[in-house]
């Protein structure tokens, strides 16, 4: 039976996270999964293109992840 080795390793890190870059990633991937896999490929009539070029020129304004999330929750609402 093979055994793990477990010794820790102290290590720092730094990283830098552009909050606007992470938003349009978070956004896209979020848009193209209502697009591929929305229970009504019709989106309940909704112009699901046009939704995202109407939200996605808000994304510059909400750069904190409070504000993005409720900009996500009233593009989902789109869909009702």
């Amino acid at each position: 039976v093979y055994q793990r080795d477990r010794r820790t390793t102290n290590f720092t890190a730094l990283i830098t996270v552009n909050s606007l870059e992470e938003n349009q990633q978070v956004f896209s991937e979020a848009w193209w999964m209502m697009d591929r896999y929305f229970y009504d490929e019709r989106h309940n009539g909704v112009d699901w293109k046009a939704t995202r070029a109407k939200y996605e020129a808000l994304l510059p304004f909400v750069p904190y992840k409070d504000d993005f999330y409720d900009l996500m929750s009233e593009m989902m609402q789109e869909l009702r």
